[in-house]
């Protein structure tokens, strides 16, 4: 039985994958004029009671939906803030304006919900995934792995 910290990775790589795929498809569709990204806004705390995640900025508080049982933002992208966007060991990363204040933005890809695809207020596409509710502990980023090369061995005729 795996723990829940192989699971967040797991669904972080998984959507990492993901999102690279499906964020460089709305990009190159003339179509998608704005993309817009579901966040979990929410984790649980020591009480299990839903709290803010800590990767939300002051500035972005008042932006985020709370339902009964999850907390989620919705951020507005554009095919050509790509430029801003890092993505890299599963953590997104991107410059953006919020009430006029560029703000960094940084969060790991098992808190994506899910990615749309927008013509103006039509949905052109849109991308579901895996995310997980987990406690407010700080997610260990896992450490590089060293790729092992494939054992090669020569077979005598």
């Amino acid at each position: 039985m795996s723990n829940i910290n192989h699971q967040i990775r797991r669904c972080a790589k998984i959507n990492s994958a993901v999102f690279d795929i499906v964020y460089e498809d709305m990009c190159l569709n003339d179509e998608v004029k704005s993309i817009h990204a579901v966040v979990l806004a929410s984790c649980i705390d020591s009480n299990g009671e839903l709290k803010l995640s800590p990767w939300i900025p002051a500035s972005l508080v008042p932006h985020v939906h709370k339902d009964e049982n999850l907390w989620f933002v919705t951020l507005s992208l554009t095919p050509a803030a790509m430029k801003y966007f890092i993505h890299s060991d599963n953590v997104i990363n991107f410059e953006c304006r919020i009430q006029n204040v560029v703000t960094r933005i940084s969060f790991c890809t098992d808190q994506l919900i899910g990615l749309n695809g927008l013509n103006g207020k039509e949905l052109v596409d849109s991308q579901p995934f895996q995310y997980l509710i987990n406690e407010d502990k700080p997610i260990e980023q896992p450490e590089p792995q060293a790729k092992k090369r494939p054992a090669l061995s020569v077979v005598n005729n």
